[in-house]
């Protein structure tokens, strides 16, 4: 298994302008990188007891979950799945 946790692994990323980046890593840091995002989506919107009761123009926070040109799909921690449109694109 210690063998396995230290073997490279290639992390991709896209940058704010859609390039894709490409990172040298073990899995091992790829483990702890994911279990870092994982803890970290655990928190959000802790404080949203009802999804009912978000007031119209609150910020919320979301994790993206997918992406296409006129849609991203967003992960809320909160029982339900959010999703942005842009209207205007065609």
């Amino acid at each position: 298994m210690q063998r396995y946790l230290t073997m490279p692994y290639l992390e991709h990323h896209c940058n704010s302008r859609g390039e894709m980046l490409f990172e040298n890593i073990t899995v091992m840091h790829k483990i702890l990188a994911d279990t870092h995002k994982c803890s970290q989506y655990a928190t959000i919107n802790n404080d949203i007891k009802d999804i009912e009761s978000i007031d119209l123009g609150r910020e919320i926070v979301a994790f993206i979950k997918n992406y296409r040109k006129e849609v991203i799909f967003c992960s809320l921690n909160l029982g339900v799945s959010g999703v942005i449109k842009d209207f205007h694109s065609r």
